[in-house]
């Protein structure tokens, strides 16, 4: 099997900015955890790094990922100098916490982040 690289999967990015959806926070996801998570289609399943191997998650390892990608989207609106679009990514970001918005930002993640 080999790594797909991932550098290039930054399509949906505007600007400067990632797009306010599902897809951004997917975007958002893999960028932030790339050296660590792989999904594999053939498994269909998710894999993490534990400094050795790629092993099948276990442990809700991408769960928690997921989480922390979204807690970093507050850090981003901190850094935005309009105060409505701050806000507005602020929003995103409470809304993006949700069991739903986190499975969906799961799935989408999984073409971006193939392990082959």
């Amino acid at each position: 099997m080999n790594i797909a690289p991932i550098d290039d999967a930054l399509s949906l990015v505007i600007g400067d900015k990632l797009h306010m959806t599902d897809a951004g926070n997917a975007q958002r996801l893999v960028t932030q955890h790339k050296n660590r998570l792989r999904y594999c289609f053939t498994w269909q399943k998710w894999l993490t790094w534990d400094d050795t191997r790629w092993a099948t998650d276990e442990t809700g390892e991408v769960m928690r990922a997921a989480k922390a990608t979204v807690q970093a989207i507050y850090g981003e609106s901190s850094s935005v100098p309009n105060l409505d679009d701050a806000r507005a990514l602020g929003k995103h970001a409470e809304r993006s916490l949700s069991a739903a918005r986190l499975e969906a930002m799961i799935q989408l993640a999984q073409s971006e982040c193939v392990f082959r």
